[in-house]
């Protein structure tokens, strides 16, 4: 597609072989744009509306400056998102599988959910307003970065865990940035090292550096039951 692709009140599979974009990508309120393929997003794409696009296939490949609007929920569900450019969401991302080898932000606008194990292998940022809702699952670390300014959350009900796959990991927790491992059940380890400048609460849950370096210059809250 090189010229305006509309997917209105509607969804569009790709189911096989490559959807090749460098135009505009229209999903529209209600519909659902699905890759369950390959997906390439080259220079000239642009991605409008207030649907859902799902990347459920074998590679998400974005070879430019994608900025993803509000309007528009994104679900990394399986297969690898990489690349040469970067990819900056605006809205919601629930994130299940997808390896994301690609530079990644969810802006001041955006939350993402993680309700399934993953794989980082790029720099996963943050931003200031942003939010990180982990639910679930482990992050497994390959040459991956977890930079955050906003807040994350960590409310889940089994064992997960920051996990040093292979490569040099590490996960920020930035001046003005909220970490949280909340009540839910489920513990959270850290294999990876961990530098907090921010705030970094434990609250009636359990926290432990298994390995590497914990590293503070901010604020270490650990509340009642909490370890």
């Amino acid at each position: 597609n090189a010229g305006t692709f509309n997917v209105n009140n509607s969804t569009y599979t790709q189911a096989a072989n490559t959807f090749t974009n460098a135009g505009g990508l229209n999903i529209g309120v209600g519909a659902t744009f699905n890759n369950l393929a390959d997906l390439i997003l080259n220079g000239g794409t642009s991605v409008t509306g207030s649907g859902t696009l799902t990347l459920a296939g074998v590679t998400h490949t974005i070879n430019l400056a994608l900025s993803v609007p509000s309007g528009i929920t994104t679900n990394l569900n399986a297969g690898s998102l990489l690349g040469t450019g970067s990819l900056t969401a605006n809205g919601t991302v629930n994130w299940s599988g997808t390896t994301i080898d690609l530079p990644t932000t969810i802006a001041n606008t955006a939350t993402l959910i993680l309700n399934g194990s993953a794989f980082l292998d790029e720099v996963l940022t943050i931003q200031s307003g942003g939010a990180f809702n982990w639910t679930a699952g482990t992050i497994s670390f390959s040459d991956g970065t977890l930079s955050n300014s906003g807040t994350i959350t960590v409310s889940n009900s089994a064992a997960a865990s920051l996990s040093n796959f292979s490569g040099t990991n590490v996960f920020n927790n930035n001046i003005g940035g909220v970490f949280t491992k909340s009540s839910g059940g489920g513990t959270l380890d850290a294999s990876i090292p961990v530098n907090n400048a921010g705030t970094f609460n434990v609250n009636n849950a359990s926290y432990t550096q298994t390995a590497n370096t914990f590293t503070n210059a901010g604020g270490l809250n650990i509340g009642v039951g909490a370890t």
